[in-house]
């Protein structure tokens, strides 16, 4: 159950979460679309993961639990990133403050 394809890009999801937040406090773009690509990558794994579950019934309890926990901790965990780092804030329209 947990060595299903579709469970282990689950939690591949979930160990990249770390590293996302670890490269937005180092300089440099490269860093930064290192992050972009391992973002994407999260995302186009979530498509993915559909896949195998819908077509082999790879459907488990233990998916169906985490799956929605590891969308929710990936966005949250790049959300308040967008704005920026202190020495290099985001762009004025994304985030005023009031």
């Amino acid at each position: 159950m947990l060595t299903d394809l579709p469970n282990l890009l689950t939690l591949s999801r979930i160990i990249i979460i770390p590293v996302l937040v670890g490269l937005f406090y180092l300089d440099g773009d490269g860093w930064r679309w290192v992050s972009v690509v391992l973002f994407t990558l999260a995302g186009v794994t979530d498509y993915v993961r559909r896949l195998p579950g819908a077509q082999m019934g790879q459907i488990s309890a233990f998916g169906r639990f985490l799956d929605p926990i590891a969308d929710k901790l990936l966005v949250a965990a790049r959300h308040p990133h967008a704005r920026g780092h202190p020495s290099r804030p985001g762009p004025e329209w994304c985030c005023r403050r009031w």
